[in-house]
């Protein structure tokens, strides 16, 4: 004889079910969190733990083992020109000024150098006050972007600026002065051709500048 369902069983199975569908969505999450390219990071802001994803240590040329973890990692690492404003950003989330952040800064490698981040984040927990108890968020290396805009910004420079002059030395001396500060070199060369006769300009640094 069966034994009439009990309105128990039919809660516990639903919440099995739910469980189990709960961690497959995880376990996709933690998959696609793991296979894409930007650095996603999840902080828990009662321990001050902060798990990085194996994208975001190698964004900076460092292997995930590297990472231990702490807040540190992300703070000491961002250029001190862009710190304030990076942290200024993160804790108008974390007090509920605004639902989610999107700043840029420069973040340092293993190597030294810098790279420019697109930083993005947003809080999943709050506690009743409305403080953000947990935030993720991602990583996306802009360097790219921002040296083709840098580049772009120079040329525009140099562009207006010999619009406006009118003898050939002091416009190759500008030239060559936004040249020398845009690649990080000590000296170099300029060499023209004039469309009425064959002229060169050349020098191996900014104070030899000459035309013939």
């Amino acid at each position: 004889m069966n034994r009439p369902a009990h309105p128990g069983d039919a809660k516990t199975a639903f919440g099995d079910r739910l469980s189990e569908a709960l961690r497959q969505s995880e376990e996709r999450c933690l998959l696609v969190l793991e296979a894409t390219s930007d650095g996603i990071w999840e902080w828990d802001l009662r321990t001050n733990r902060v798990h990085y994803n194996p994208a975001y240590t190698r964004m900076l040329g460092y292997e995930p083992e590297e990472f231990s973890g702490n807040l540190s990692e992300w703070l000491e690492r961002i250029h001190p020109d862009d710190r304030e404003r990076a942290l200024a950003e993160n804790q108008r989330c974390i007090n509920n000024e605004i639902q989610q952040f999107a700043v840029e800064f420069r973040m340092r490698t293993k190597a030294g150098t810098w790279k420019w981040i697109l930083g993005r984040g947003m809080a999943v927990e709050r506690d009743a006050s409305g403080k953000a108890l947990r935030m993720i968020g991602a990583h996306t290396d802009i360097t790219r972007i921002k040296e083709a805009e840098r580049r772009e910004t120079i040329q525009n420079w140099i562009a207006a600026t010999l619009s406006s002059m009118t003898h050939l030395d002091e416009r190759l001396g500008l030239v060559f002065d936004a040249i020398l500060k845009a690649t990080g070199m000590e000296c170099g060369g300029i060499y023209l051709l004039d469309q009425e006769k064959i002229r060169f300009g050349s020098c191996t640094t900014r104070d030899c500048l000459t035309t013939s």
